[in-house]
């Protein structure tokens, strides 16, 4: 079933959030789907899943590794799909037509809200419904982009930082396969975590960009297989 606010919830709208619906995912608490300016956004109890902030960060993050570079590529990793802000804009914005593989462990969050938005899963479009993680050890694809997008709620897995994941993701890419890793950070162990993070990397022998103009607390890091 569709999910859209009536005339009425997007007129207030334009003048303060409306909640459109509630419901509980399997793993990312309480979901709203709520109208903002007259567009769906979706957020969980303390942050932007799709449409919002979110969007916006990793556009950020898109335009920095360039639109006709990501046109020439030909497969694309998203690890953390929720609503599917991140295929809008691929689709619609960047305008890429090679593969898209999107991995999500919350089924219900994902089926929920794909009736709300435009996006298109079509023939290059495959949506895994599976812990990242395993995905990516039992993987035996390369990709040119990797899109690291997971959260539950404001927490980000501890295995995204863990080196074995980032070697593997790096194995699974070509050379000067790009990863694109979206973290927060609202305490000081958020920034220890962050810190020892871009340390490790460096001590591997590659170069993080940091992407921080964007919303506050929010961390881009950009990675490029040398």
């Amino acid at each position: 079933m569709s999910i859209q606010p009536t005339f009425l919830q997007k007129l207030k709208s334009y003048f303060v959030p409306v909640c459109v619906e509630r419901f509980q995912s399997d793993y990312n608490g309480l979901i709203e789907i709520n109208c903002v300016s007259g567009k769906l956004v979706v957020d969980s109890e303390n942050t932007n899943y799709s449409y919002g902030s979110l969007q916006k960060i990793l556009k950020y993050g898109l335009i920095h590794v360039g639109y006709s570079r990501i046109r020439r590529m030909e497969r694309i990793l998203v690890l953390g799909l929720a609503g599917g802000s991140i295929l809008e804009t691929l689709q619609r914005e960047v305008r890429f037509e090679g593969a898209i593989t999107c991995v999500d462990i919350d089924r219900t969050l994902v089926e929920r809200l794909q009736s709300c938005y435009a996006y298109q899963t079509n023939q290059n479009v495959s949506v895994v419904f599976d812990d990242a993680f395993n995905f990516v050890l039992r993987n035996t694809e390369k990709y040119d982009l990797v899109i690291v997008d997971i959260f539950l709620d404001t927490k980000l897995p501890d295995f995204l930082f863990e080196l074995h994941f980032l070697k593997k993701l790096f194995a699974d890419m070509p050379a000067k396969g790009i990863l694109l890793f979206n973290t927060m950070v609202l305490t000081t162990a958020d920034r220890a975590r962050n810190d020892r993070y871009l340390r490790d990397i460096a001590a591997l022998g590659l170069e993080p960009e940091l992407l921080t103009k964007v919303e506050p607390h929010t961390e881009l890091i950009c990675i490029e297989k040398r």
